[in-house]
């Protein structure tokens, strides 16, 4: 009896060795998967583009004609094309920038009539060619999209001209003036490069006096404006941090 149950253990003992001995059908265990982690979009840094879009133009006139003062209101509207440069530096979710814009104004121009010194008609109009400033931004950055507000010194030009019978070759005055601009809007980062913006500019380039000896006028006129803008850029350097 003590020989079958030895045998037995024996027996039990072989095949457990055995069955250990055995390949596994058990697949190995897959190997570690590493998850890239994505990378914040940064604004830090240079960047280009090309603007365009329309300006609501106001041109108000105080005029003095044949000794009786008047004054106008007209407004107008043109086309804008142009581009700018600038430069952003994000801290945290607040980005801070300085940029320069330039704007060439297609078409638009303001109309009125009054009477030389002699009661002749005669016609006042104002046409305005090109806007440049100068601005600081703030910024509030949500990853890619970035909301801004911007102001500073704006630039441009006021064409005065005069026409009628008594002044057939015409007469012109232009002025380059300086003034302010103050505006906002949101951009967006639609990929690490390429940058789109939607902007309203407000841009007031104040008064200034003309006299003409040969109609008497004296017109002193204020031009401001309000702009819709798109505007498209290159980001330039390291896309990311």
């Amino acid at each position: 009896m003590r020989k079958i149950l030895v045998s037995v253990a024996f027996a039990a003992w072989a095949g457990q060795a055995c069955a250990a001995d055995l390949p596994s059908a058990k697949a190995p265990p897959p190997p570690p998967v590493f998850t890239a982690v994505p990378v914040a979009f940064s604004w830090t840094g240079f960047y280009a583009g090309i603007e365009g879009g329309a300006s609501f133009m106001n041109a108000r006139g105080d005029l003095n004609a044949n000794g009786v003062p008047a004054s106008y209101g007209k407004n107008a509207t043109a086309g804008m094309l142009g581009g700018m440069v600038g430069y952003n530096q994000q801290l945290g979710s607040v980005v801070l920038g300085v940029e320069a814009n330039g704007d060439a104004i297609l078409g638009g121009k303001h109309t009125t009539t009054a009477t030389d010194a002699l009661g002749n008609p005669y016609a006042v109009s104002a046409t305005h060619s090109y806007d440049a400033d100068l601005r600081g931004r703030l910024g509030f950055a949500i990853d890619r999209a970035l909301l801004f507000a911007a102001g500073g010194v704006a630039f441009g030009n006021v064409n005065m001209g005069y026409a009628g019978p008594a002044l057939p070759g015409g007469a012109t005055f232009n002025s380059d003036r300086v003034g302010w601009t103050v505006g906002g809007g949101m951009e967006y980062a639609f990929t690490n490069t390429i940058i789109g913006r939607a902007e309203y500019r407000y841009t007031d380039l104040g008064s200034a006096t003309h006299f003409n000896a040969a109609t008497g006028v004296s017109d002193k006129t204020r031009f401001d404006s309000n702009a819709a803008l798109l505007g498209l850029m290159y980001k330039f350097g390291a896309p990311s941090h």
